[in-house]
């Protein structure tokens, strides 16, 4: 990908291949206990601000990896994200303050198309002006989101700034969540996300199925007047062996 620089300098940028960490001894001989390989996905997230470049997401590149996510920097890309983009996650960086509203239409416009918003708390474990944007930018987000679309991240690379499930359920506490919807966001809401990126890589189905009525036994035919008569005289022999005997 290209674009001019102010400037006029040319800045290239490049999409790399999704990394494929090694696994130790010990994982393997644990995966191998299983009796199931360990299933690593790989994410890429684009940050991008004109929409006429959106195009580009369908490139190769960007199709190897497992999750597609978008960052948009602006209320264009916002508005164009969640209206037109097939994408899995729609990730803003709440830590800042944003330059455009976060509306409630527009959100359901995403959610309605299986899209999750992502909270990413890592900005705001050390610095104390991010941690205030985060909350406030969470509680207005998730108060137009339905709690179902959305998921919590860390967004860090320091191993220490990573925090439990217990710790995240306290920071959805804090973003305005529910105890049961908190619990539902790191759990179930990341298993739809895979569900959702597995459609967009490997194609949608729909399957109908209709419920076949059983037919109604056919009643018995009744004797005819014909049928009878003959049992009669059929009958009329057997009477006379039994006056004979």
């Amino acid at each position: 990908m290209k674009r001019k620089a102010a400037k006029g300098e040319t800045i290239n940028y490049s999409i790399p291949e999704p990394y494929k960490p090694s696994l130790s001894e010990e994982t393997e001989h644990l995966t191998r206990i299983r009796g199931r390989p360990l299933n690593m996905l790989s994410r890429v997230t684009v940050k991008y601000a004109d929409p006429a470049n959106a195009y580009k997401l369908k490139s190769p590149e960007v199709s190897k990896y497992d999750l597609l996510a978008v960052q948009p920097v602006n209320e264009k890309a916002w508005q164009h994200a969640c209206t037109y983009l097939d994408v899995d996650i729609i990730s803003v960086d709440l830590s800042e303050k944003l330059d455009f509203i976060l509306k409630e239409k527009t959100i359901r416009t995403a959610t309605d198309r299986g899209i999750c918003f992502e909270i990413c708390y890592g900005p705001a474990i050390r610095d104390r002006t991010a941690r205030i944007n985060v909350i406030a930018n969470a509680r207005s987000l998730i108060r137009n989101a339905n709690s179902k679309h959305v998921i919590i991240s860390s967004h860090t690379s320091n191993a220490f700034d990573m925090r439990g499930p217990n710790d995240v359920t306290n920071l959805a506490l804090m973003f305005g969540m529910s105890n049961s919807f908190a619990k539902w966001t790191i759990t179930n809401n990341c298993k739809s996300v895979l569900s959702r990126a597995g459609a967009r890589l490997h194609g949608r189905g729909v399957v109908q199925v209709e419920k076949m009525e059983e037919p109604s036994p056919e009643p018995a035919a009744e004797p005819t007047e014909e049928t009878g008569s003959n049992d009669e005289e059929e009958g009329v022999p057997d009477k006379k062996r039994k006056e004979e005997t």
